[in-house]
């Protein structure tokens, strides 16, 4: 009779027991991993087209021949405005700056020239806009094209090396850049900014921990 206690008591922890040992085993490794699919935000069919495309801006292209807003920012002095004198279109290329910062073709053309592009973000800064607050300019930013060999690249890794040394993107847009591994470039851009950010707080401040 006490072996049959015995063999009942054994039979009801068993299940038990086996849980435990399901637990240990699987413990480390699977819980990070749901943990970080926790955190990948969906991305809609929308964001997906404006982020796996390549930008042009040349007047080849049938599109950005009705781009109006291209078209005008090809009138903006590429000059370094530091030294030369202004004219209009300044003041035109600053008042439009929020709507540049949502045109893929027109970033494309800002990220091919140095002095067009330090004004960008002067007119950025001196607006008072929130680039790091605006998720569609954040995912054209991380954008990305491939190539005939089948690789994907960055479509603005001058804008987005910029914007990593002086702001953060999104949880939901950075989670992209984590979780999909087509966006290896960009995410290497924006990293090694960061980490350029970094370096330069410490040599300010040798003190911080």
């Amino acid at each position: 009779m006490e072996h049959y206690y015995l063999f009942s008591v054994i039979c009801c922890l068993l299940p038990f027991i086996a849980g435990g040992i399901w637990f240990a085993w699987h413990d480390d490794e699977p819980v990070h991993q749901m943990t970080a699919e926790a955190k990948v935000f969906p991305v809609s069919q929308a964001a997906e087209d404006l982020m796996l495309k390549e930008y042009y801006f040349d007047e080849f292209s049938l599109f950005n021949r009705f781009n109006s807003l291209l078209i005008k920012l090809k009138e903006v002095n590429l000059y370094d405005p530091q030294t030369r004198p202004a004219d209009k279109m300044d003041d035109w290329f600053k008042k439009v700056t929020s709507q540049l910062m949502h045109d893929g073709s027109c970033l494309a053309y800002i990220n091919h020239y140095g002095h067009l592009e330090d004004s960008f973000w002067l007119n950025i800064a001196n607006l008072g806009l929130k680039p790091e607050q605006d998720r569609k300019f954040q995912q054209l930013l991380i954008s990305i094209n491939k190539t005939s060999w089948g690789i994907w690249i960055e479509n603005f890794g001058n804008l987005l090396f910029h914007f990593g040394k002086n702001y953060q993107l999104l949880p939901e847009v950075e989670s992209i850049l984590q979780a999909d591994s087509r966006f290896a470039t960009p995410k290497q851009i924006y990293k090694f900014a960061r980490e350029c950010t970094e370096r330069e707080k410490l040599k300010a401040n040798p003190s911080i921990p």
